[in-house]
């Protein structure tokens, strides 16, 4: 047929019932390989359906709100399945077995499916048994088996995208479909009220999506029994697959930054800390299907606008892969308060950041919230080694501060001390000593001018409490009292 419906074409308020009939090899160009239904009513019972193909949808039956065939009379389309087999047909489009498909300016269309098998069917779109579509459609789907079907895309059995007040339930058992495309082994649901209940699941597999079993997208989740999520849905039966969610997965929902600096373990600015950005569906799994998406972190305020006080550097962005990733980015923010004599090193906000990117999956927005970074401060704004390196900034307001490590032959143990107040800098070698870098700075012994002094790293602590020693330049140590060393525990001649 070039139309849809191979053997029987139903339209303009017919009632057609099909009993105890085969259909095999049976072909439409169109729509329904062997049965096609527009605005009428069509009962098949105890039938058996064998290589039927359809190149736009429905193998074997196709039904639509359509008006066709030129009626003028609007007619609901109502189909009932029962007991009936429908092996190996296939499709090009959707629904490698049944297609429903209603418009939102049509007429409603009923489909209900009881005590049926579905073995080997397939199709190149969604749905490799049964696929159906549209606000104004209902499918009821009971007492029946699918087995061994596969969908290039998703739902290896069944699709069901945007219909109302659906139900898959009383003992229909999927096992062994496929699907291979975003997910849903067994089941695909998008933007669909339906119900999944008394069903079991089993060998089914998303191996490059998610949800071995179900996978759904949009707003709303579909329900089990009693109205409960679908969290339980595989209890007790563990043998489906998929790339993230064995069982039930959706597509994206949040985007999670973890891994972040602590007040006990924080940030020092200018110093890269690892963000891990992970790409989570509805019950917090990696979304490990996405290696293509990229997402960028940025600095700003609680409410997401750009931060004028903190800037942000490193690896700010990247690509997911498996659907994650790890930032590597450094802070750098502005002080207002930097004093080596009061151990202060306050910035003028508090640095904070997000993520965000676009879903290369589904074109939509991703966004983290935005967390708070710790970011050392006082004393102990760089780490031991360190100085915290400042420039002023054009406004005047302050000045940005990065904490800079002090390469060999220098050596700092406070990073806000330095040759001249209000200038944190390294300090060259102390006389005869040997500075690695950092806050290494190891001497066998010099003489202040009162008492043999030593510094050694059994007392780095005692070096740090004794102040720091400015370097002579001329090989002379400055020889003032407030700038005494503390001897060593023992003390050595």
């Amino acid at each position: 047929s070039a139309t849809g419906g191979a053997a029987v074409e139903a339209f303009g308020g017919a009632s057609v019932v099909v009993m105890e009939t085969s259909f095999i090899n049976c072909v439409s160009d169109s729509q329904g390989g062997a049965l096609g239904v527009a605005g009428a009513t069509l009962q098949v019972k105890d039938s058996y359906f064998k290589s039927c193909f359809a190149t736009g949808g429905g193998g074997a039956i196709a039904s639509s709100s359509r008006v066709c065939f030129g009626s003028t009379d609007v007619y609901p389309t109502v189909v009932t399945v029962e007991n009936s087999e429908f092996d190996n047909c296939s499709s090009s489009g959707q629904g490698g077995a049944l297609h429903a498909f209603s418009e939102d300016t049509g007429t409603t269309v009923s489909f209900n499916v009881t005590g049926s098998t579905f073995q080997g069917c397939t199709a190149v779109l969604e749905g490799g048994a049964v696929a159906a579509q549209g606000n104004l459609t209902t499918i009821m789907i009971s007492s029946s088996h699918f087995i061994r079907c596969n969908s290039n895309e998703s739902g290896g059995a069944v699709s069901l995208q945007q219909v109302s007040n659906s139900q898959i339930r009383s003992s229909t058992t999927f096992d062994s479909n496929i699907a291979l495309g975003a997910g849903g082994g067994a089941v695909y649901v998008s933007s669909a009220s339906v119900r999944l209940g008394g069903t079991t699941y089993q060998r089914n597999a998303a191996p490059a999506g998610g949800g071995g079993a179900v996978f759904w997208e949009g707003g709303t989740e579909p329900t089990s029994r009693r109205g409960a999520g679908l969290q339980q849905l595989c209890a007790g039966v563990g043998s489906n697959v998929a790339a993230y969610g064995p069982c039930v997965a959706s597509s994206f929902k949040r985007l999670q930054v973890s891994g972040l600096p602590t007040a006990a373990s924080p940030a020092y600015p200018g110093i890269a800390i690892p963000l891990a950005v992970q790409k989570l569906d509805a019950y917090g799994q990696i979304i490990a299907s996405d290696s293509s998406s990229v997402v960028r972190a940025a600095s700003s305020t609680s409410t997401y606008d750009p931060d004028p006080y903190v800037s942000i550097s490193g690896t700010t962005f990247s690509a997911l892969m498996s659907g994650s990733v790890t930032l590597m980015v450094a802070l750098v923010p502005v002080f207002d308060v930097v004093s080596a004599a009061l151990g202060v090193a306050n910035t003028k906000s508090v640095p904070r950041v997000f993520v965000s990117g676009s879903d290369a999956q589904s074109s939509a927005l991703m966004r983290s919230s935005v967390v708070q970074i710790p970011m050392a401060s006082g004393t102990t704004v760089c780490p031991r080694g360190y100085v915290l390196s400042l420039a002023s900034v054009e406004n005047g307001q302050g000045a940005t501060g990065s904490c800079v490590f002090c390469l060999a032959g220098t050596y700092s143990l406070n990073p806000l001390v330095g040759y001249s107040q209000g200038t944190p800098a390294c300090f060259n070698c102390l006389p005869d000593g040997a500075c690695s870098g950092g806050g290494i700075c190891d001497v066998e012994s010099w003489n202040l001018g009162c008492a043999r002094r030593h510094i050694c790293p059994c007392c780095m602590s005692d070096w740090l409490s004794a102040r720091q020693f400015p370097d002579s330049r001329g090989g002379v140590l400055a020889r003032r009292p407030a700038l005494r060393g503390l001897p060593c525990r023992p003390v050595h001649p």
